[in-house]
């Protein structure tokens, strides 16, 4: 569903007229409150936040980084003991990722706080432009955040096309194909609530991640990494390796010469 537009709140940023612009979004003059579905982005003194139409279904959400969950993966790195960091491998000086599912940038800042160097890629400029919008933030709060993400770049495509274009030599490939999550788990669904609405158009053509896999190969990437929900059914290719979690699961293949 297309974002309906812009509302500027007291305190709002002076570009954010500038910002609806890019975002091909019109200024709201009213805050929308109705019972349809659908979501708006409000631009206040808190940053950028993405606002369901129907209050009932949730408060405003934002991304922010300066919380206690990434500061310790920003100063002390990603566990090698998590499955994720298992699955992605050593990372060396020129180690360079290609990140195709941004969304909110979790998995993002987990790639980083392994040492890799991260190019993130998300089609949503809705998206993008709140992760960069919290990625200011957070370097503005706090300076230890700038050489963090100095090892990061952001673009606004999908995938993809992405990879058709690019020269680079890509040591792995990441991609997490949005699914969704068991009801048991503790996580908040309100994030992945947002990235499905800013959905727009038919379902997903790559819904477990094998073409961008294969494009990958296609352009000489050393390794794809696909997350998967743990009782998923095998993809058309057979994983070099798995590693499991208690609701998914990591499915590294490995490109044969």
């Amino acid at each position: 569903m297309a974002v309906l537009g812009v509302y500027i709140e007291a305190g709002g940023c002076a570009k954010a007229e500038a910002l609806a612009d890019e975002l091909g979004l019109p200024i709201l003059k009213e805050k929308p409150d109705v019972l349809s579905s659908g979501v708006y982005l409000l631009v206040g003194d808190q940053g950028l936040e993405l606002a369901f139409t129907n209050a009932k279904r949730g408060r405003p959400f934002r991304v922010d980084f300066n919380t206690p969950k990434f500061k310790k993966i920003r100063d002390r790195g990603t566990p090698r003991s998590h499955i994720f960091a298992k699955a992605m491998g050593k990372s060396g000086a020129e180690s360079l990722v290609l990140d195709a599912t941004m969304g909110w940038a979790s998995d993002t800042v987990m790639l980083l706080g392994m040492g890799f160097h991260v190019h993130a890629c998300e089609q949503s400029k809705v998206v993008v432009a709140m992760v960069k919008d919290a990625i200011q933030r957070a370097q503005s709060e706090d300076p230890a955040w700038v050489g963090f993400f100095s090892r990061l770049e952001i673009h606004a495509f999908e995938a993809g096309d992405f990879l058709e274009q690019s020269t680079q030599k890509w040591s792995a490939v990441y991609v997490d194909p949005m699914f969704v999550k068991p009801k048991t788990t503790s996580l908040s669904t309100k994030p992945i609530e947002f990235l499905k609405e800013l959905q727009t158009g038919d379902a997903s053509p790559d819904p477990d991640g094998t073409l961008i896999r294969d494009l990958a190969f296609v352009k000489s990437c050393k390794r794809a990494i696909v997350k998967q929900p743990l009782k998923a059914r095998p993809s058309d290719k057979k994983p070099a390796h798995s590693f499991l979690g208690q609701s998914i699961r990591y499915d590294v293949f490995v490109n044969s010469p």
